[in-house]
């Protein structure tokens, strides 16, 4: 009797384990060095790529997410890429697999002008100039994703730099 239970425990939470546990975030850090940890809440999910300058930090892949879980699957993304230093996330390609599920990988980027001062020092040292110190004027503001709920992300809009 005990082992009947035992049997019909285990194989309900395998089954849990299976519709539930399965869902997964992979970063693959890609830069060199490291940026200060961002806010999760802060970081955007992109399906194009931003007109503005960026470097990219890390490759993310992401499968076996619920088709009606998209923006629990983002949070995921938010979460793992926040403690490279990530502004955003660009998702290149997505889909559903043969299972019903959904996947999409792309890159976590972090945009130039975020860098502090330290990091820019470093990038003029390389050769590259620096996107610090450049007064730019905000024009507005464009929606780069929205949510199923209805929520709308927008980026800031700048004036373009004068040669």
């Amino acid at each position: 009797m005990k082992r009947t239970h035992l049997l019909g425990f285990g194989a309900s939470c395998l089954i849990l384990l299976m519709t539930f546990g399965c869902a997964s975030v992979t970063v693959t850090k890609t830069a060199k060095g490291y940026f200060s940890p961002t806010d999760p809440d802060e970081i955007e999910i992109l399906v194009t790529v931003p007109n503005r300058n960026f470097i990219e930090l890390a490759t993310v892949t992401t499968k076996n997410w619920p088709t009606n879980d998209t923006a629990k699957m983002h949070n995921s993304l938010r979460a793992k890429c926040a403690p490279l230093g990530a502004n955003a996330v660009i998702l290149g390609s997505s889909g559903i697999d043969h299972n019903g599920y959904f996947w999409a990988s792309g890159v976590a980027i972090r945009y130039k002008s975020q860098l502090t001062t330290r990091e820019a020092t470093k990038i003029e040292k390389k050769g590259k100039k620096s996107p610090i110190n450049k007064e730019r004027k905000l024009i507005g503001y464009r929606a780069t994703s929205e949510y199923p709920s209805g929520k709308i992300i927008t980026t800031p809009v700048y004036e373009a730099n004068e040669p």
